[in-house]
């Protein structure tokens, strides 16, 4: 994905109780869909219990706010 210029690396993943990943009470804190935003060796993490599409969503408004600040914050040329 693309925004403003910045290259964004989405990963998207959704853990089991019992499987590898966390446990089952860091489950009931962060939710069973995570995703993970990296761009600039900068990243965000959003997770959600009710979908991957939530995850996504929250994860992707996150960058972006991250990114027009960012850019706002840079003295116009």
């Amino acid at each position: 994905m693309e925004y403003r210029g910045k290259m964004i690396e989405i990963e998207q993943r959704r853990y089991v109780s019992g499987a590898e990943g966390p446990s089952r009470e860091q489950m009931r804190t962060i939710g069973n869909y995570v995703c993970i935003a990296r761009w600039d060796g900068q990243e965000v993490t959003a997770a959600s219990a009710a979908s991957a599409e939530d995850a996504y969503l929250s994860a992707v408004r996150q960058v972006k706010q991250k990114i027009d600040e960012e850019l706002s914050s840079q003295p116009a040329v």
